[in-house]
């Protein structure tokens, strides 16, 4: 690993480890009590604690997003790379990132100054030392948007469990997610795959970035958002909504695991009420 990958690992996981710190520091906030303040009735606010503490991991998060937007092949030099990335630190947004309070604000800004001093001062020394990451690549905006229409067109339209197309049988089956609850289904659907030729996997969520990720590292699950997981032939597909369901299309993918999940035929999707299975 050169100079270059080993900065980008190095602000992956500086962006991991202390938006996970702030985050557990937030969740003792809450713990204790400490995290908000009653107004008036029925009302609160957070104190000044919690607004010194969850826009930072917000910013963080952001952050690493548009680390990953980059690769450490789109860097000519190790100093272009920490002024690119000192610079996605300074200017990452997101949803969770527009503040008002002043204590939040403060935080949001010191958060991405001591990001940016790591990235523009962290020494060889420290690189030599870096382990990588495993892959992750945000996707562009204008891939991303061609990918979901891209899916869209070869899949329909889903939400909840059902598709906007009526599709032959073959082409999908959606079952209750608990056809999956077998220890190690979702790691014999990774198995499948990889067997299959797909090493990475595009990750789509019903809002926010998507994802080019290693097959491996796909949860498959809904997570509060609906995802969606494919490979750029689009030959096959993998759905979890919030309904409590997961489909599976492509006649490969929907014959395999047939063949490895026990309780494939039980579970056949009915809606997302567990009684309706018995």
């Amino acid at each position: 690993m050169n100079s270059i990958e080993a900065l980008h690992h190095a602000a992956r996981q500086y962006c991991i480890e202390h938006a996970a710190a702030w985050r557990e520091r937030y969740s003792e906030l809450g713990a204790a009590g400490r995290a908000t303040l009653p107004t008036t009735e029925a009302k609160w606010t957070y104190t000044r604690e919690a607004y010194n503490a969850f826009p930072r991991y917000q910013s963080l998060e952001a952050i690493q997003n548009e680390v990953e937007r980059f690769v450490p092949a789109d860097f000519r030099s190790l100093e272009e790379a920490r002024s690119m990335l000192a610079l996605a630190g300074e200017t990452a947004q997101s949803l969770f990132t527009k503040h008002t309070d002043d204590t939040a604000i403060a935080a949001d800004a010191d958060e991405r100054e001591e990001f940016s001093r790591f990235v523009r001062n962290v020494d060889e020394l420290r690189l030599a030392e870096q382990q990588s990451l495993p892959y992750r690549r945000v996707l562009g905006t204008d891939e991303h948007k061609k990918l979901h229409c891209a899916l869209t067109e070869k899949w329909g339209k889903w939400y909840g469990g059902y598709s906007n197309r009526k599709m032959l049988n073959s082409e999908v089956v959606t079952l209750h997610d608990a056809a999956m609850e077998p220890p190690g289904s979702y790691a014999r659907l990774r198995s499948v795959l990889r067997e299959h030729g797909v090493a990475h996997a595009f990750e789509l969520r019903e809002y926010g970035d998507g994802y080019e990720i290693p097959v491996e590292s796909a949860g498959f699950t809904y997570n509060g958002a609906e995802g969606f997981w494919t490979s750029d032939s689009l030959d096959w597909l993998v759905y979890a909504s919030h309904e409590s369901s997961i489909t599976f299309g492509g006649q490969w993918l929907i014959e395999t695991m047939r063949s490895v999940l026990p309780e494939f035929e039980k579970y056949i999707y009915k809606g997302w009420d567990r009684a309706a299975y018995a």
